[in-house]
């Protein structure tokens, strides 16, 4: 029969002082290291690639504008040849419908395709470029931290690594350092240009979206967990279902953990 270790191996004891303890759930604490504190010491490492931030920005109203023209080509084009009155919502799409407009003895049904793939092709372009940048942004501002922490390592004394675990400073120094990276690249970005959560809605217009949501996941027999996205048009009023996802992102910037926690449940809790 054994008794409780004091120095903290094997299982725990109700005597683990509460500095044990907080070592032990070291990793639940990091779950909610995505704050606005530790984002300005981050800082510290992309300032010195702002310009290719600024430049991912700026590539961001072209993307919005290519990824929305699609279904404005084939829904204003469609209608054009219909003779269906469309009504566009501003003067700017006014203007450029022009362009839908096929050149004399083209076929409408083959112009409106070609200005299709080329939009679609431009905006496959404008995304390579996109994710490209920030990609490489995302490396670069890691490989100074990477070798800050080495850096940092290297000068500890050697009776710190007789009592800090290490498996978890390989992890502290690469993986983790390596995830930072990879939201860079899934797009540190669009955190800063991304949907409001929870939307700015009337509490009558978010009740109807929810109740909308409940009939969607039940409607198509889903299980589980699902997020499911709306176009909602203010002028009319009308909801529209755009999609079930039923695989959510779970990153700290995926739109999902963003609005759990909106809804009082920590990311660390979520996962």
């Amino acid at each position: 029969m054994s008794s409780p270790n004091p120095r903290g191996n094997g299982a725990p004891s109700q005597g683990l002082s509460s500095s044990a303890q907080e070592a032990m759930h070291e990793e639940e604490a990091l779950g909610k290291a995505y704050d606005a504190r530790l984002l300005a010491r981050l800082w510290e490492y992309v300032a010195p690639y702002r310009a290719q931030i600024v430049l991912t920005l700026v590539l961001v109203v072209p993307l919005f504008a290519f990824e929305a023209a699609p279904a404005w080509i084939i829904k204003t084009g469609l209608d054009q040849v219909a003779g269906v009155s469309a009504q566009e919502s501003g003067e700017g799409l006014a203007r450029i419908r022009g362009i839908l407009v096929a050149p004399e003895g083209f076929s409408p049904f083959l112009w409106l395709g070609g200005l299709y793939l080329a939009v679609m092709a431009m905006n496959a372009v404008l995304q390579f470029a996109y994710m490209l940048l920030m990609a490489r942004t995302g490396q670069f501002a890691m490989r100074d931290l990477r070798r800050r922490v080495f850096g940092h390592i290297q000068t500890l004394h050697l009776g710190f690594f007789d009592h800090y675990p290490v498996g978890r400073l390989v992890t502290r120094a690469t993986n983790d350092v390596e995830n930072v990276a990879e939201m860079f690249s899934a797009g540190i970005v669009a955190g800063l240009t991304d949907i409001l959560i929870p939307a700015p809605l009337p509490e009558a217009v978010a009740d109807r979206v929810r109740a909308h949501a409940r009939a969607a996941f039940t409607a198509l027999g889903c299980s589980g967990l699902a997020r499911v996205d709306f176009f909602y048009r203010e002028s009319s009023g009308e909801i529209h279902l755009n999609e079930l996802n039923t695989l959510p992102g779970f990153t700290p910037l995926s739109a999902y953990p963003k609005m759990i926690e909106a809804a009082g449940v920590s990311y660390s809790a979520m996962l």
